[in-house]
């Protein structure tokens, strides 16, 4: 696939999902640290019989995938160990296809999330009335997942979707920087990822779903690595990803797939995920790769009301994408300045008609708490945390207001009023007629 173009949402299937079946006794399951789940199905074709190669023998030692009927676009991805030759039928024909993999130039001897066997939209029809079937003909098929894009016809409820970094509706706040991702142990998803250095920079993410995995990159290298995740501005987790203290050395060291946190239970329905880098030293960078959720609509068809893009998510309006125009941020400074204008002249007119009058100052308001503050957001102090987090944490529990949906600021004591003045009081009678007689004792 070209790098300008960006993958659409899609529906992602592992390699030990029930969707997919493996035919012929020589399939072996296998484990993999930059696997999606870390697990493998591989068939070598060496373990297969000479007749296996025969055509009218080849579908008997096949994985086949049956959810694939009505969709397009349809990739197989795995790790790549060497040249690799297969034969693939769309369809329920029965006719193969060949297909040949080369590793690229100066790759390593195992390349993780490798693309294996890509059919584009063109081969839609054949789809439709059947399933996928791929066996080895040369070399060895290591399945990781398959995704598939769904058309309007395709059910999409209780299945999982698989979001790429660089999707329009992943909105990001800060310095972010878009890099490839194909490097010589591996290759992110779609080849790319969006990564970031600076404290403070942060993600967000709209989804219909009932359960949502962020998914990244980690090189090992020195330095410190802390992120905070949270969804619907709820209690979230502070994770670790690295402490300072890993062995480092080798900085081609890379680790693909990688679930930075995940919640594997939630209410069915509209959700937004936040993602904030909190703490980074060294020579660590936070590397986003995909989002995983489980949707929770039947169709692409069902989004938020307003919606012209099946999938697209609308920017919080103090939560912009990075890509936002310099006509848009001329406006807003045009607006600012009118507003004060008029500001002005209203205080103006106020101040000539109420200044003949006295005016008593009311006692200043106590400074807001936090639990107040969340409490004007999507839940409050006490809110409890999603059950099934998983992670490296800190200890640290992430109270904080969710400011990028309702536009609050965060919490910060020394930016309000630590010591309110006391309240106006009028004198005692004794204390105004003490300054009275001072003031005839001095005439």
């Amino acid at each position: 696939m070209s790098e300008s173009m960006v993958l659409r949402p899609a529906v992602i299937v592992d390699d030990r999902d029930e969707y997919i079946t493996y035919a012929g006794r020589h399939w072996k399951q296998a484990e993999s640290a930059s696997a999606l789940k870390q697990t493998l199905t591989v068939l070598d074709s060496e373990d297969l019989s000479a007749a296996a190669a025969n055509q009218q023998t080849a579908l008997r030692n096949c994985l086949n995938v049956s959810a694939v009927q009505g969709a397009s676009d349809v990739t197989l991805y795995g790790v790549l160990e060497g040249e690799l030759e297969m034969r693939y039928s769309p369809g329920d024909n029965g006719t193969l296809s060949s297909a040949l993999v080369v590793p690229p130039e100066n790759a390593g001897a195992s390349l993780a999330g490798h693309e294996l066997l890509r059919l584009n939209a063109s081969s839609r029809d054949s789809l439709h009335t059947g399933g996928l079937a791929v066996c080895p003909k040369k070399g060895k098929l290591n399945v990781d997942y398959l995704t598939y894009t769904p058309t309007s016809d395709t059910p999409i409820n209780g299945r999982d979707i698989i979001v790429d970094d660089r999707y329009e509706g992943v909105r990001y706040a800060g310095s972010w920087e878009k890099r490839s991702a194909r490097l010589v142990m591996g290759t992110g998803y779609d080849g790319t990822m969006t990564s970031t250095n600076r404290k403070g920079d942060a993600m967000r993410f709209e989804f219909f779903g009932s359960s949502v995995a962020v998914y990244g990159i980690l090189n090992q290298v020195e330095g410190e690595l802390v992120v905070d995740f949270a969804v619907d501005g709820r209690m979230g987790d502070r994770v670790v990803l690295f402490d300072g203290s890993q062995e480092v050395g080798n900085a081609s060291r890379w680790t693909f797939n990688k679930p930075l946190w995940e919640v594997e239970e939630m209410a069915p329905g509209h959700h937004a995920l936040y993602v904030e880098l909190r703490s980074v030293s060294g020579s660590q960078v936070l590397n986003l790769d995909s989002i995983i959720y489980t949707s929770s609509v039947d169709s692409i068809s069902q989004t938020l009301p307003g919606s012209t893009d099946p999938w697209a998510r609308p920017p919080s309006s103090s939560f912009e994408s990075t890509a936002s125009s310099k006509a848009a941020t001329m406006g807003t400074i045009v607006g600012v300045l009118l507003g004060l204008l008029f500001g002005c002249l209203f205080c103006a007119v106020l101040y000539r008609r109420c200044s003949s009058f006295p005016v008593q100052t009311p006692p200043p308001p106590a400074p807001s708490s936090l639990s107040a503050l969340m409490a004007n957001g999507n839940g409050d102090a006490s809110a409890n945390r999603y059950s099934g987090t998983r992670g490296m944490r800190s200890g640290l529990e992430m109270a904080e207001v969710d400011r990028y949906r309702h536009g609050l600021p965060e919490y910060d004591p020394e930016a309000g009023i630590a010591n309110p003045p006391p309240p106006y009081r009028p004198k005692e009678e004794e204390e105004e007629e003490e300054e009275v007689g001072q003031v005839q004792g001095r005439r």
